[in-house]
């Protein structure tokens, strides 16, 4: 199937005309030397064992020195990158692999197991590969080996009836951990999905993959956005809290059931909403401190520090009336939910780059352009980074050219240490009894996750090891002030997939006026708080036609509402 090339959001997708010559000229390297590199943007990357994994997008470059007749091109092959030893980002060796099939993406989700291998559903085909089909859906594996290459694979569903009722996304929210992946909203076009519609239609709910069952569910996300929907924010699994961890949404912007428009309803982050796949419950929780204000394609990485807390990185992006593209860093700390400022990005601003945490304390920055100097200067102008790799030593908050493979473990900087310390955990004014319940249990799952700006999975963790019951103060406090450690008993299994799903399709609605900026994310202390999951009916058809004829709606797939609490 042939698709006609629409209109873009994000019109720096487009860079301009495709020369004729474009198909033979995209096929080099995606990994030029660093002399020829330029800039890096669209692409995800995930970490699998000691290796991180670099998947689609776009690069420009250099051809033997001289400027490319093309601003960028389709990256082709998957990259890695050793974290066995330490380098600079000048000296670092980028190895490149075939992709043997596997689509190429701009905005690809990847969701890695931690140990051998990650997984890709979602994304599309870019405005600058030219005259080609978009794949049809279908989920492709990249099983890694020891040497750091690896072989892509298309694999089979053990439902494919449920399966192929699916639409494939882009520009979704994406994590994976505990076994599973997650993709929550996107949209869907020609270029996504060949069963698509024209225009970008935004596509509702969440879907999950178990990667050991072979399993796909479907859960509703009408408690998150008023439609469900969501784009260009991030979503982070974070393992200690909850009986199998917690997804929590961060940024971006909900849209309209029929269209997706820019900056038809950005997501603020004084209010965060967290999602647990093990009961199907939603949560919505208000933060203090120093919020970031809101953007959409950022990044995000985070870590559990050794006195019961977990913090989230957010860097750069693009903010909300699409004017600024972010240097800046924002830190928040769970369980307090209170945001911190971090140090500047030191290689300037950017947007679709990607964050991931390496080496126990550092987070690997991949890419990204300086949106602040539009199209195609944004691809034109040198990224300060060598390659486009930036690190960050998360514990002492200090930008490096450097990784090092023998970094200590993460712990929470100290301006978080000093917020506990003063008794600040005791203060947060949680939503409700069983949020704070929640949050004052750790599983001890342990570790860390991350994610990228177009929506690279989060490590997983294994099984639950644990719980410990006590209130935040006593969490975060007992430890850093030297009080007895949280007990831990074995227990409890993967949550059960197949929840049945709220039906949150919508005929018409009315679409921001200029300027009129909607925030849907659930309120703090009012609404569904919580809404319970059950499990999954499929409906017989992904796309329905809109009864009031106003253009094409992914509806979420059918199923009875789980009540509100």
């Amino acid at each position: 199937m042939r698709v006609q090339v629409d209109a873009f959001p994000f019109s720096h997708r487009s860079t301009g005309e495709v020369p004729a010559d474009s198909l033979l000229e995209s096929r080099q390297s995606g990994n030029p030397n660093p002399s020829n590199f330029i800039r890096r943007a669209l692409h995800a990357s995930t970490v699998v064992g000691n290796k991180l994994y670099i998947d689609g997008g776009e690069i420009a470059q250099y051809v033997n020195g001289n400027t490319d007749t093309q601003v960028s091109r389709v990256n082709n092959q998957t990259l890695s990158i050793d974290l066995s030893s330490s380098w600079t980002n000048s000296s670092v060796q980028i190895a490149a692999h075939d992709k043997n099939g596997a689509p190429v993406f701009n905005f690809p989700g990847l969701w890695s197991d931690g140990n051998s291998a990650f997984y890709l559903f979602s994304g599309e085909v870019s405005l600058v590969a030219g005259d080609v089909d978009t794949p049809a859906v279908a989920l492709w594996k990249f099983t890694a080996t020891p040497s750091g290459g690896g072989s892509w694979e298309k694999q089979t569903t053990s439902d494919p009836q449920a399966f192929n009722q699916l639409t494939r996304p882009a520009n979704a929210l994406v994590a994976a951990g505990k076994g599973a992946g997650f993709v929550l909203g996107g949209y869907a076009s020609g270029k996504t999905d060949p069963a698509a519609h024209a225009g970008d239609t935004p596509v509702p709910g969440i879907v999950s993959f178990d990667w050991q069952s072979g399993q796909w569910s479907n859960a509703s996300a009408a408690a998150f956005t008023t439609y469900g929907t969501a784009v260009s924010g991030q979503m982070h699994f974070v393992p200690p809290f909850g009986d199998d961890g917690l997804l929590v949404m961060l940024g971006g912007e909900s849209t309209t059931p029929t269209r997706w428009d820019e900056a038809s309803g950005q997501l603020q982050f004084n209010n965060v909403t967290m999602y647990e796949p093990g009961t199907g419950t939603w949560y919505s929780q208000a933060t203090t401190g120093d919020a970031p204000p809101v953007r959409e394609l950022f990044c995000v990485a985070g870590a559990e520090g050794k006195n019961g807390t977990y913090e989230i990185f957010v860097t750069g992006g693009w903010d909300a009336f699409h004017t600024t593209c972010y240097d800046d860093m924002y830190i928040l700390s769970l369980p307090g939910f209170h945001w911190f400022k971090a140090p500047a990005i030191s290689g300037g601003p950017r947007a679709f780059h990607t964050c991931n945490v390496v080496g126990n304390r550092q987070m690997l920055v991949v890419g990204g352009v300086n949106y602040n100097l539009g199209i195609p200067g944004d691809w034109k102008d040198p990224d300060p980074w060598s390659q486009g790799l930036g690190v960050f030593d998360m514990t002492a908050l200090s930008w490096s050219s450097g990784y090092d493979a023998n970094a200590a473990a993460y712990e929470s900087p100290d301006r978080v240490k000093t917020w506990y310390r003063q008794g600040n955990g005791n203060d947060v004014a949680w939503t409700n009894d069983k949020l704070r319940t929640l949050f004052a249990s750790t599983n001890g799952n342990g570790g860390s996750g991350s994610n990228s700006g177009s929506g690279s999975g989060n490590r997983s963790g294994g099984g639950k090891s644990g719980s410990s019951s006590s209130n935040t103060g006593a969490i975060v406090g007992g430890v850093v002030g030297g009080v007895a450690g949280l007990a831990l008993i074995a227990g409890a299994a993967w949550f059960l997939l197949r929840r049945r799903k709220r039906n949150a399709a919508v005929s018409t609605a009315e679409k921001p006026s200029g300027g009129d900026y909607a925030y849907q994310q659930a309120p703090p202390y009012e609404g569904p708080a919580e809404v319970d999951g059950q499990g999954v009916e499929r409906s017989p058809k992904r796309f329905s036609e809109l009864p009031t004829g106003g253009g094409n709606e992914v509806h979420e797939l059918a199923g009875t509402p789980g009540p509100a609490k």
